[in-house]
């Protein structure tokens, strides 16, 4: 089985038309800026250099990892233009050095880390890239930081927001504990404990862990909303994704534009498209009883 695919089956697909499901991307923004990316000729590679993504090379791994987050897997394929479920290397998200975010075989940018920050806690972190090289030459990405910033912007639009948006990548992250007897999987310090104390009492806090059944902090997902590459003559759009009931693992999709409601203006193909999805989703097998696990079943 693939770890790259345009879907698993027809069943795991809807038409051309359908819609992307909360996604707001910066269309108008993208369009006047496509011409400042049209020059892109492809993803380069240097072999000394890590990768944030990696291949299940264990069709049969893969297989089971799809087969427990079927539905979810389903529904974003939907959506998407082509996707691949991977592995990720979180440590080198606090790297020192540049290193590639291959999204596929052929969309590969080179990025440095800005930022790898905890919140209130260490169980979500937030990360921040600058973007290097799209694949062609860092004198190429420096011109286009120059173009941006030479653009004409309308009164209280945001300085340095251009860049941020097509030369910087954020993404999030989070600490699961797993339990090595079940395989289960909880956001760190998730689990609650409910018991009593000698004064009546609630008790409050992680759930106490005397057998030492917990594995804490035994893997981070990791979450990018949106990667905005340029194209030959178009700018493609990407987002990567902890898997629903797996997220040790993530799917990463080149989102498909033309599968958006707000691009469909006739009402009654909009209203098509409403009973398509809900037929779509009815379909989907069903997510009852699921239990986020640490590890392929």
């Amino acid at each position: 089985m693939p770890a790259e695919s345009r879907g698993h089956g027809a069943d795991c697909r809807r038409s051309s038309a359908a819609r992307s499901r909360g996604q707001r991307w910066t269309g108008p923004l993208l369009c006047q800026f496509a011409v400042v990316f049209a020059a892109w000729s492809g993803a380069s590679w240097a072999d000394d250099i890590d990768r944030l993504f990696a291949e299940i090379e264990d069709p049969h791994r893969l297989g089971r990892i799809i087969d427990y987050n079927a539905a979810a897997v389903a529904r974003s394929a939907s959506l998407a233009r082509r996707y691949r479920i991977v592995e990720v290397d979180i440590d080198l998200l606090e790297n020192s050095q540049p290193f590639y975010l291959n999204l596929f075989d052929d969309v590969s940018l080179l990025v440095e880390t800005l930022e790898w920050s905890a919140g209130a806690n260490e169980r979500h972190r937030r990360w921040r890239g600058r973007i290097l090289d799209f694949g062609q030459s860092r004198k190429h990405v420096e011109k286009l930081r120059q173009e941006l910033s030479e653009q004409e912007l309308p009164p209280g639009f945001p300085a340095g927001l251009l860049e941020q948006t097509f030369l910087e990548v954020t993404a999030s992250s989070s600490s699961f504990d797993v339990d090595v007897d079940t395989g289960i999987a909880n956001l760190s310090g998730q689990r609650r404990f409910g018991g009593v104390r000698p004064d009546g009492g609630r008790e409050t806090g992680p759930e106490p862990d005397p057998a030492g059944r917990l594995v804490h902090g035994a893997f981070r997902s990791l979450s990018i909303s949106q990667v905005i590459v340029p194209g030959r003559g178009e700018i493609a759009q990407y987002n990567v994704s902890p898997l629903k009931w797996s997220p040790k693992y993530a799917m990463i999709m080149e989102i498909d534009p033309d599968r958006r409601a707000d691009s469909i203006a006739d009402p009654a193909a909009r209203q098509a498209l409403i009973e398509e999805d809900l037929a779509f989703e009815q379909s989907l097998p069903s997510e009852e009883g699921k239990v986020m696990i640490g590890e392929s079943h």
